[in-house]
């Protein structure tokens, strides 16, 4: 990414929408569980993985109106079952030349129609999400907010999540990256703690208080250099000398 100058930009934490992964694991858990329901072994899952990659990629999609494999490939996968009966006509349509040119021409024009497919959906799934979206808000760098907490039960330590604060802080917004994402800092130290949604942030009204559960950046700590000029590895959260 330094070589080829890639900025590269993390979703906000604890917002699983900015996610695409997020919505093919959707659709993944449900025919893992279709499959393993048969039985209690839960722990062959992996093994079931090839059919269901299969069963997905050859699924038409009711956006574009096609299956990922075939505007991948320009065509639709085979199945083991086509290749032992019907080898010979897939050998004589895939390498007759002449056939290939117009093939290739229909090809494209069903790329246009995809295109034009997505952003009709877009369109339309916009429009019914704008029916019970909230005005953005109008959060400014320097106002105080509150976090929402993810906080879970430790049971070695007498710790109850139901019990801890669903919010806590009060912290700093530092930036503002767009308009629903913020780059949020403590308000005395100016550590950066992460991106944060506007889902995520409530204003916050009242004197500043040190926060019950602090938050700490997520990911590796950075590297500081000691006095020989080495990397010190400090833990996160640490004031390394």
């Amino acid at each position: 990414m330094y070589i080829l100058d890639v900025k590269q930009t993390l979703n906000p934490v604890y917002h699983p929408e900015a996610n695409p992964e997020e919505r093919q694991n959707r659709d993944l858990k449900p025919q893992l569980a279709i499959l393993l329901l048969v039985g209690n072994d839960h722990t062959t899952w992996d093994e079931r993985l090839p059919q269901i990659r299969f069963a997905m990629n050859t699924a038409t999609c009711s956006t574009t109106k096609y299956s990922a494999a075939y505007l991948t490939f320009g065509r639709e996968l085979r199945t083991l079952d086509d290749l032992r009966h019907d080898a010979r006509e897939v050998l004589e349509t895939d390498n007759f030349i002449p056939q290939m040119t117009p093939y290739l021409k229909r090809f494209v024009s069903r790329l246009v129609d995809v295109a034009e497919n997505v952003q009709k959906e877009q369109g339309r799934r916009k429009q019914y999400a704008d029916i019970h979206r909230r005005p953005a808000p109008d959060n400014q760098p320097g106002q105080l907010v509150l976090i929402r907490s993810h906080e879970l039960s430790k049971g070695s330590k007498g710790f109850t999540s139901k019990l801890a604060p669903k919010r806590d802080g009060p912290y700093a917004i530092r930036k503002v990256i767009s308009a629903t994402t913020y780059e949020i800092e403590e308000p005395k130290t100016n550590r950066i703690i992460g991106k944060f949604h506007a889902s995520e942030l409530t204003p916050f009204v009242g004197a500043p208080v040190p926060p019950t559960l602090p938050r700490r950046k997520r990911g590796r700590p950075p590297k500081v250099l000691n006095h020989n000029g080495g990397p010190n590895h400090g833990s996160e959260g640490e004031s390394v000398a």
